[in-house]
């Protein structure tokens, strides 16, 4: 998730300067992952789900974050693919 976010930035710097060819990564996919996760905890063990409570709620921010990169290069002309791709 970090090498696609940060290939996000460099895209989105890419298409500010014009540049042709650029992509981006949506995460969807990886967001869907992330969150099927908690089906799987186990309700004895309580702080290890706060800690993962706590990493899906700062990994959200993330993904919020990449959302609006995604929007705007896609507005600049970069092409939407996949994080799997």
């Amino acid at each position: 998730m970090e090498e696609k976010v940060a290939s996000n930035f460099t895209q989105l710097e890419k298409a500010l300067r014009g540049e042709r060819g650029t992509y981006v990564y949506t995460l969807e996919d990886v967001r869907q992952k992330i969150e099927q996760s908690l089906d799987y905890f186990d309700t004895s063990v309580q702080s290890r789900n706060l800690q993962h409570l706590q990493l899906l709620h700062n990994i959200y921010y993330v993904w919020k974050i990449n959302q609006s990169v995604v929007h705007l290069a896609k507005e600049l002309g970069a092409e939407e693919i996949s994080s799997e791709d």
